[in-house]
Formats: structure tokens, sequence, C-alpha cells
């Protein structure tokens, strides 16, 4: 379908239709300009391009799939099915390949403006010192085809988590009405019809559900395929006036908010050893500076809190009130290991990364092992990951994006965690941006 006749037809069609739609559907991480799938992610889109301070990235995060395969040969859009990873790899450890971030599908960079890159925080359990010699490594059990419409939701394992996420709220499951996010007919026959006035047709699967939605006592709950659960309060709900929950509230404040919501939602957290993760630091135009409130499991074996700290998760979001409007539970399907695999230093991966050996939306080269200012071990789980595999993530000095207002520019570069000799395609920046 050609770009013009995806706007010719969106035309055509009323606009109440497309705000139905809009709401319906709800589609994340289709997000290509000009096409058909960004009206129908306009929600999502919004949502997901919200970030700290100025930062304009993928998840994600949380939230944030934005991921396209590297160089991979067994399907024309990158892709390999499921269970079909090359073998070689010392040990018998099957080959992995690394997904870098499309240019279609980025927009912006991944990026932090701080005084000092000592103001960037957060409660990562990963530490130098900790010399952690081998990581799991998770084949991605979704997959997306060349419309970014994803296959492998175990809608039966989704509406287990919801029901689980709205007892844990107190609700009980007779009280639920859940539904899924297909298009009524009519809204359906409309968007065929207009779609075949010029001249082309709906692309098959595309009206099937990719969420589902429990409703109840002032409350919404819709899981996703990556088993998201995201909660919305109807209305939102307001903290006692000794705590503030605000987009711009001190490090301090949103410390003791955590304390007051880990109490309040303990059931909802649903963590053995729940342990507050204030994260941020990056100030706006306005120079603001933001923090996020995230809880995760502060598990006793260190890898698997590094596990819990990347990927299972809860998070809490205030609306411009200061009210609590929203609430995430994150619960990625992580039955598919690949297997525990060696990883390199953080050193060597500096190495790595001063001969160009990585990932980044940075529109920069690089500039010098001198404007390093910060390295963290991180996972890269967006939703198009084809593996979810450990990176070092390396917060760069940009001299280039410098501005006027006594702030730095960082951007984050992204190294292979994982030996090279597990790795089919080793990142190598080639000048350009967002590859």
């Amino acid at each position: 379908m050609r770009k013009e006749q995806i706007s010719d037809a969106l035309n055509l069609l009323d606009d109440a239709i497309l705000e139905e739609t809009d709401r319906l559907r709800n589609r994340e991480g289709r997000k290509r300009a000009g096409s058909l799938w960004k009206w129908a992610a306009a929600a999502a889109g919004l949502l997901l391009a919200a970030c700290v301070g100025w930062i304009v990235m993928e998840q994600k995060q949380n939230q944030s799939g934005q991921d396209s395969s590297l160089h991979a040969s067994h399907d024309p859009e990158g892709r390999q099915e499921p269970g079909t990873q090359e073998t070689g790899g010392a040990a018998g450890l099957p080959m992995l390949s690394v997904t870098e971030i499309g240019q279609e599908e980025a927009a912006g960079y991944e990026g932090v403006r701080v005084h000092d890159i000592s103001e960037l925080v957060n409660a990562n359990p990963w530490g130098e010192a900790l010399g952690i010699s081998s990581l799991p490594v998770y084949e991605n059990v979704l997959s997306y085809d060349e419309r970014y419409i994803a296959q492998g939701g175990d809608f039966h394992k989704m509406r287990e988590f919801l029901i689980e996420v709205a007892g844990s709220l107190g609700l009980e499951e007779e009280s639920l009405t859940i539904t899924d996010d297909v298009p009524d007919e009519e809204t359906r026959r409309i968007i065929t019809e207009k779609l075949e006035m010029v001249g082309d047709t709906v692309p098959e699967g595309y009206f099937n559900p990719t969420k589902l939605i429990g409703e109840a006592e002032g409350l919404k709950i819709e899981v996703n395929q990556a088993m998201t659960a995201t909660v919305s309060f109807e209305p939102a709900v307001s903290l006692p006036e000794e705590y503030r929950f605000t987009h711009h509230a001190a490090y301090g404040e949103l410390a003791e908010t955590a304390e007051y919501l880990e109490k309040e939602y303990e059931d909802f957290i649903g963590m053995e050893h729940p342990a507050a993760n204030i994260y941020g630091g990056s100030y706006n135009i306005d120079l603001q500076q933001s923090y996020w409130i995230e809880f995760y499991d502060r598990a006793e074996d260190m890898v698997q809190r590094i596990i819990n700290y990347n990927f299972n998760r809860t998070a809490f979001y205030c609306d411009d009130q200061g009210r609590l409007y929203l609430a995430r539970s994150f619960r990625p399907d992580l039955s598919r290991m690949v297997g525990e695999y060696p990883i390199i230093t953080a050193e060597e991966a500096k190495e790595f990364l001063r001969k160009g050996n990585y990932i980044t939306t940075a529109p920069y080269e690089m500039p010098g092992e001198e404007f390093i200012g910060k390295v963290e071990l991180v996972y890269r789980a967006g939703e198009r990951e084809r593996y979810y595999m450990p990176y070092y993530r390396f917060y760069v000095e940009l001299p280039e994006a410098a501005m006027d207002d006594g702030l730095k520019a960082y951007g984050a570069y992204y190294v292979p965690a994982v030996e090279s000799a597990y790795l089919s395609d080793m990142p190598v920046w080639d000048g350009s941006f967002n590859f």
C-alpha cells in the first residue's frame, strides 16, 4: 500500500470513527509516520514518547519495542523462526544476533541533560565489583510481521494475569467485565470499505485482538501480549497531603512517596523483598528535573536480582495534579531461556566502545574515552528485541550537543556484554544516524 493511498483513505474516515478506532485498538509499537498504523497506535505512541526530561527513546520504557534485526538471513525482515538459532559458539551455546534500532522507528535519540553525570541515578543492583562471569539470555516469545503486528501472545496467560492483578487490587473475577480490543463490526466495515475505495484492503490479521481489558469499580486493567498489565484509576487517586507525587518532585520527596505506595499497594506490587527504584535526574528544556518510581524484588541471588530489576517490575505514575492515575506491572515471558552466556567485563566493553563496536541512537560518533561518564549493565528488552541479552550502557558526553544553559548532554551507547564469540553480528558504527 502506497503512503498516498493510505493518506487518501484516512481523509475519507470520519473523525469519530478514527477516535473510536484509536480507543479500541491502541496498538503499541507501530509508529511509522504517514502510515495506517500510526493513527491506530496514536494513544500508545504518545505514552511511549514520554521520557526523562528531553529523552526521546524507546522503552518500552518500559517501556518500549522499537528494534529491527541486523544482518539476519533467515527471513526477509531479519527475523528467525522460534527455535532455529544457529549453533557454533563454545560449549554448544547458540549464536546470538544483535538487534538495532531502525532509523524508520526511532524518534530523536536516547540521552540525558545534567550538570554532572552523578545526577543520573537509579537502583541498578549491578556493579563492577560483583565479578559476575555469566548471565542468562532469553528468546522473545513474540514475533512481529512487516506491519509490526505481534504474534505469539498467549491469551490464556494474559487472562490469568489480568485476573491476578484485579485480585491484588481487591476485585473479584465475577465483578470484571473482560473484553478485547477488536473493533466492532460497524467500525471494521467502515474501515474496509474506505480502503477499498482507494484500491486497497485491510491486511490479514489487522483486526485480531492485541490485548485484554478488564473493567470494574473505577479500575481499568489492560494486559498486552508482552505481559504488561496497565491499571488506570478512574478517577485518579489523591495521596495524603504530606506526600508530593508530581512530575518534578525532588528525589527525597519521591522516596517518601514510594514508601507510602509500597505499603498502600503491597498486594499489587506482590514482591517478597520489594526495593524502590527512584530513577532519573535529567533536566528538561525548562531546567526541571524529573524522577520516576518503580519497584523490583531484591532477591538474595544476585543474578536473579539483576533479572528482576530489568524485567519483573512495578511502576506508578502521577498526573498533572499529582494524583496516582496509572500503574503498571511488567511480567514478560522468560520461558525461552537460550542459555547462560559468558560475559565480558566493563573494561573490555570500553575497548569495544573505543573501536566503534556499539549501537546507539545518538547522531554522533563516540567522541573519545575521556568523554565516558558512566557505565552500567542492563538488558535491552524492547518488544521487538530478538533476544533479551545483557549490554553495557555507556553514557557518553556529547560536546556537539552542548547548549548555553550550563547542562551537559550525554548519549547512550550500548556494547553487547555477551562474549563476541557468541555473536553472529557484532555491531560496527558506520557513521550514520540510527544506522
